[in-house]
């Protein structure tokens, strides 16, 4: 299933802050995620770079020039930023996943005990209205 963008915002850096529709949220750096050739060739200049905007119809990052991205690329690409539901996960850093299993079950004792301050704030986050 294809995961839509619900927010867009220019960073510096040739970065884009995305929000999707499931909550997953992050940056993407565009300049490691596509060339700058051919209907990208524009985005080389920052000016037009920065002119990036959702597109709720696509439910993607779109530019005047009709470049677009897709969204199953960009949401693929949170296993190499700062990617997750409420902002609490980095998934360069994550403890295994058996430990992270536990610890989202709401155990409290496993391996990793560095785990339980993360777990406990993500606990938290999910029960925040809103969240």
């Amino acid at each position: 299933m294809i995961k839509e963008v619900v927010e867009v915002r220019v960073l510096d850096g040739y970065r884009l802050f995305l929000r999707f529709e499931d909550r997953m949220q992050g940056e993407v750096d565009v300049a490691k995620l596509v060339k700058f050739e051919g209907v990208f060739a524009p985005l080389k200049e920052w000016e037009f770079f920065a002119k990036a905007r959702l597109d709720p119809e696509l439910g993607t990052v779109v530019w005047p020039n009709g470049a677009d991205l897709d969204p199953l690329v960009l949401y693929s690409r949170g296993s190499e930023c700062i990617f997750c539901k409420n902002g609490l996960i980095h998934p360069l850093n994550l403890p295994p996943l058996s430990d992270l299993l536990l610890a989202l079950c709401g155990f409290d004792t496993f391996p990793n005990k560095e785990l339980a301050p993360w777990a406990a704030r993500y606990r938290e986050a999910l029960r925040k209205p809103g969240s």
